[in-house]
C-alpha cells in the first residue's frame, strides 16, 4: 500500500519522460498543448511522491525546455526559467550527489545571467561529483565559453579541468562550441588543447 503511489506517480512522469528524450534527440520544443498536458501529469506525479528528486529535475526540463520556443523578448523565459530553477534546488537537496543537477541548475542560472554564489557552486559540484561525465564536461565548457569573465577562480577551475578531460574524446565538439561563441582563446589555453588536430585554429 505504501508503494502504491509510488507507482501511480511513475505511470504520470513515464510519458513526459519519454516525449522529452525524443524533443532532445530532434532538437525540438514542445508545443503548448503538450507542455501543460506534461507539467500537470508531472505535477500529478509530485503530488503521489512528493521527495522523488527525479521528478523536480524532469520538471524543470520541461519549463526549461519549453522556453525556447518564446519569443527572445517574452517575460515568460525569466518566469519559467526561474520555476526550472526552483525545481533544480529541491532535486539538490534531495539528491546532493548528482553532478547532473548541479550542471543543469549552473546552464538555467547562466541564462538568467545570474552569476552568484549559487552559480559558482553549481559549477564547482558539477565538476567534482562528475569529472569524467560526458555531458558535464560540455555543460561546464559551454558555461565557460558564455561566460568565463564572470566565472570565479574556482569556477574557472572547475570548467578548466573540465575541458581538459573532455579533450580526451570531444575535442571537435569542444571547438565547435568555442567557435559558435566566440571564445577560443578560453579554450586554447586549456592544458591538452594543443594535442588536438583542430589547434591549428587557435589564435
Amino acid at each position: 500500500m505504501l508503494a502504491a503511489p509510488r507507482g501511480l506517480a511513475d505511470l504520470y512522469v513515464f510519458s513526459p519522460q519519454q516525449r522529452l528524450a525524443q524533443l532532445d534527440a530532434r532538437n525540438e520544443t514542445p508545443g503548448p498543448a503538450e507542455w501543460t498536458r506534461a507539467r500537470q501529469d508531472l505535477q500529478r506525479a509530485l503530488e503521489l511522491d512528493p521527495h522523488n528528486p527525479a521528478h523536480f529535475e524532469l520538471l524543470a526540463r520541461w519549463y526549461e525546455r519549453y522556453t525556447l520556443r518564446l519569443a527572445p523578448a517574452s517575460s515568460l523565459i525569466p518566469a519559467y526559467l526561474e520555476q526550472a530553477a526552483a525545481h533544480l534546488r529541491r532535486a539538490a537537496a534531495a539528491r546532493p550527489a548528482s553532478p547532473y543537477t548541479w550542471a543543469n541548475l549552473a546552464l538555467v542560472k547562466l541564462r538568467l545571467a545570474q552569476y552568484d554564489a549559487e552559480f559558482q557552486t553549481a559549477v564547482a559540484n558539477a565538476w567534482r561529483l562528475g569529472p569524467w561525465e560526458p555531458e558535464v564536461q560540455l555543460a561546464l565548457a559551454q558555461i565557460a565559453f558564455r561566460a568565463w569573465p564572470q566565472l570565479g577562480a574556482d569556477a574557472q577551475d572547475a570548467a578548466r579541468s573540465a575541458m581538459r578531460n573532455a579533450l580526451r574524446r570531444y575535442d571537435r565538439e569542444l571547438f565547435q562550441l568555442a567557435r559558435l561563441h566566440g571564445a577560443l582563446p578560453v579554450l586554447c589555453a586549456v592544458p591538452r588543447a594543443s594535442a588536438s588536430p583542430l589547434s591549428a585554429a587557435c589564435p
